[in-house]
């Protein structure tokens, strides 16, 4: 999944508990349920390529301005940002093994990437760009309706 829905259900788990052992524990287990919905995050796959570093630019700027915008009167705003990193933070993990296959062959890595990527995220039937997109919309549409009603 893209950062932007990711650190967005963190945010909100960071705004509504706030205690931050619980919170913590929640947002690392957020990711990993959202990464199990099917979706479409990369452009020409998970490699460095001009489209991925602007899609991942335009992602990170997307995610920033939503939570000014829904969050930007919460009293405890680094508390709840650091939250949503902590949703991100299985994905910063992989961030290496772009730069360095050898990073996926250390023991532990190894073990989470094959998990993370090849049985959560692509044990299941490929989506196109608009389906991918639309499970992502509707995570964002519901952290508003739930920062804004809730």
């Amino acid at each position: 999944m893209l950062r932007t829905p990711h650190f967005l259900v963190g945010v909100t788990i960071g705004y509504f508990i706030s205690m931050a052992g619980p919170a913590v524990l929640v947002a690392l287990l957020s990711h990993f349920v959202l990464d199990a919905i099917p979706h479409t995050d990369t452009i020409g796959g998970h490699h460095v390529n001009s489209a991925n570093i602007y899609l991942n630019i335009a992602d990170v700027a997307l995610a920033l301005l939503l939570f000014l915008i829904l969050f930007k009167d919460s009293s405890n705003l680094v508390y709840v940002f650091i939250i949503g990193i902590v949703a991100i933070l299985p994905d910063i993990i992989e961030i290496p093994g772009l730069f360095w296959a050898g990073w996926y062959k250390l023991p532990i890595v190894r073990q989470y990437h094959h998990w993370h990527t090849e049985v959560l995220q692509y044990s299941k039937p490929k989506v196109n760009w608009f389906w991918g997109l639309l499970s992502q919309i509707v995570v964002i549409i519901a952290i508003f309706l739930i920062v804004t009603i809730g």
